[in-house]
């Protein structure tokens, strides 16, 4: 089983010590990552109108069933 492998744009201990924990590898955000904690600023930048992101429909169900 391969490593998990996250990035971060925040710095926050409790987030970075769990999933060093986990035995998770922390990577640069140009690299390729399982997981990536962003903040709410990068998120709104990421999915605004004038980005090219979205989440496909399958994606947005899936998040809809977990609420």
């Amino acid at each position: 089983m391969s490593k998990i492998k996250y990035a971060t744009d925040v710095e926050k201990s409790v987030i970075t010590s769990n999933f060093e924990a986990r035995g998770w590898t922390v990577v640069h955000p140009d690299e390729d990552w399982n997981i990536f904690w962003a903040s709410v600023q990068s998120i709104r930048m990421l999915f605004s109108n004038e980005a090219s992101y979205r989440l496909s429909d399958n994606q947005v169900s899936t998040i809809n069933k977990l609420r």
